[in-house]
C-alpha cells in the first residue's frame, strides 16, 4: 500500500509540475498530460456493456456502454474529471464514503469513443480490449440496437472480454425472447 501511495504521489507531482510548466510557457489553460491519464485508465479502467430490463422498450431491455475507474484517490478522480472536461465529455463522479472509494464514470458511445481516440496510442495493458470495444461494440450503439439479433450479438461481443459471470448473456436473452414469442 505504501509503495502504491508513493507512486501515485510521484505521478501527481509530476503532473502538477507539467501543468504549471505548460501554463508558464503558454499562459493558457492547463494541459492534462494524456500519457498519465492513459496509464491510470490502462491500469484501473474497465469497459463494460450494461443491460437492464425496460418493459417500455421495444425489446424489453436497455443496453449502454460505460467506462469506469474506481480508486481510493480523490486526486486521480479529479485529474480524470479535468481530462474528460477538456474533451467536452461529461463524467459522473461518485464517492463511496463507507469504502473510501471514488468512481469516475463515463457513459454513452460518443463520449467513450472520444476518450478512446485520445488515449489509444498510450494504452499498453488493455490495448486490444479498447480496440475491440471501439471497433466492434461502440458502432452497434451508433447503428441502434433494434432487433433481437442485435441484442444477441451485443451480448456475445460484451462477453468476449468479460472476466466475471454475467446475467445478461446470449442464453439469457434467447430464453427471454422465446418465452415472449
Amino acid at each position: 500500500m505504501f509503495k502504491e501511495q508513493q507512486y501515485t504521489t510521484a505521478i501527481l507531482s509530476i503532473t502538477r509540475r507539467s501543468i504549471v510548466t505548460v501554463m508558464n510557457d503558454q499562459q493558457a489553460e492547463p494541459e492534462i498530460p494524456v500519457g498519465y491519464v492513459a496509464g491510470i485508465i490502462d491500469v484501473k479502467g474497465s469497459l463494460t456493456v450494461n443491460f437492464r430490463t425496460r418493459p417500455e422498450y421495444t425489446l424489453g431491455f436497455q443496453a449502454w456502454p460505460s467506462l469506469l475507474v474506481r480508486t481510493e484517490s480523490e486526486a486521480i478522480v479529479g485529474l480524470l474529471d479535468a481530462f474528460s472536461h477538456s474533451l467536452g465529455v461529461q463524467a459522473k463522479i461518485h464517492k463511496n464514503v463507507q469504502e473510501g472509494r471514488h468512481e469516475w464514470l463515463v457513459e454513452g458511445a460518443d463520449d467513450i469513443a472520444r476518450i478512446i481516440e485520445e488515449l489509444f496510442p498510450y494504452l499498453l495493458l488493455q490495448h486490444e480490449k479498447f480496440q475491440h470495444y471501439y471497433e466492434r461494440i461502440l458502432p452497434m450503439f451508433d447503428d441502434g440496437i433494434e432487433s433481437e439479433d442485435d441484442l444477441l450479438e451485443l451480448a456475445d461481443l460484451a462477453g468476449e472480454y468479460s472476466t466475471k459471470d454475467r446475467k445478461y448473456t446470449r442464453e439469457f436473452f434467447e430464453k427471454e425472447f422465446s418465452s415472449t414469442a
